[in-house]
């Protein structure tokens, strides 16, 4: 009997050992976690940067299109250069109206037959500090439209 007693003590310390060794790796793996952690956060945030950038440079640049083929419309339908500027300026709804630039070529009187062709740029400006430091003062997106005028 006071050898199985001995024995069942052993176990019993040994189990007692091995719960203190599995405390202490379970305590060093919680700092491990927040390490990596620390790690991939930066990572997941520039893609999440990354992606809401790319989404307003794709908008602008459908509506700086949008704008284009509006106006040479409207320059095809007889209207005058101010008109078309005006208007280009109106279609480019959701995007910084003071960065747009309108050309007409050609500029003033067109014949029925003539090709008219507009051009909008767009001074694209990011939003996030390190996509701006890395295009500086922007990113410049243009589109022009050719119609024959009725």
């Amino acid at each position: 009997m006071g050898t199985k007693s001995l024995t069942s003590n052993v176990f019993v310390r040994l189990s007692m050992f091995e719960v203190s060794v599995m405390r202490e790796i379970l305590k060093n793996e919680k700092g491990q976690a927040l390490v990596e952690f620390a790690l991939i956060i930066p990572l997941v945030f520039l893609l999440i940067f990354a992606m809401l950038e790319t989404g307003r440079f794709v908008h602008a640049a459908y509506e700086v299109e949008h704008a284009s083929r509006e106006s040479v419309r409207l320059g095809a339908l007889g209207g005058n250069d101010a008109e078309i500027e005006a208007h280009a300026i109106a279609s480019a709804s959701g995007i910084d109206s003071s960065q747009i630039t309108v050309a007409i070529s050609p500029a003033g009187s067109r014949a029925s037959g003539d090709q008219i062709t507009v051009t909008v740029t767009y001074q694209f400006t990011p939003i996030t500090p390190f996509v701006g430091a890395i295009y500086g003062n922007g990113i410049g997106i243009s589109a022009d439209m050719s119609m024959r005028v009725e």
